[in-house]
C-alpha cells in the first residue's frame, strides 16, 4: 500500500485551486445581493466606485451571521 505525500499537494499551482468564477458587487450593496451569487457558486469582489476593496465568500457571510445572530 502505498502512502500519499501530503507535501506533494502543496507544490501543486496555485491556479489548480484558485476561484474562477467571480462577480462584482459594490461594497453599499444589500447582503441579500450576495445570495444569488453564492447560489452559483461565485466569489463576490467587492469594489467602492472603481478601487477594490476585498472578496465575500459563502463562508465569510455564514461568518458573519454566525457572530451577529
Amino acid at each position: 500500500m502505498s502512502q500519499k505525500d501530503p507535501n506533494r499537494a502543496f507544490a501543486r499551482p496555485v491556479k489548480e485551486v484558485m476561484a474562477t468564477r467571480l462577480e462584482t458587487i459594490s461594497a453599499d450593496a444589500p447582503i441579500a445581493d450576495l445570495l444569488p451569487l453564492f447560489r452559483k457558486d461565485y466569489v463576490a469582489i467587492v469594489m467602492d466606485g472603481d478601487q477594490f476593496l476585498g472578496v465575500a465568500t459563502r463562508l465569510d457571510l455564514i461568518n458573519y451571521f454566525r457572530i451577529t445572530i
